[in-house]
């Protein structure tokens, strides 16, 4: 679930996958997987109640297409190794 939306879902198992991060700017940024590019994730959907069960950063966003540009994120969790 969304952690600024909790009654709504973040993924569709298309959507969410472990990503790489890194720290810039007092942002967490996760690597999208489709081009390599780093998205900056609003803090609202940064998980903070729940863990991550595989201890890895996974990001849910949607893929890049034709039809959409825009670096949303739906949620993001932080692993237990950053």
């Amino acid at each position: 679930m969304m952690p600024d939306k909790p009654e709504r879902s973040c993924c569709n198992r298309q959507d969410c996958y472990p990503t790489e991060v890194r720290y810039r700017e007092g942002f967490w940024e996760a690597r999208r997987r489709q081009d390599g590019q780093y998205v900056r994730v609003p803090w609202e959907k940064v998980e903070q109640n729940r863990d991550n069960p595989d201890g890895r950063n996974h990001v849910c966003m949607p893929p890049l297409s034709l039809n959409n540009h825009r670096d949303e994120v739906y949620c993001f969790t932080l692993g237990a190794g950053i």
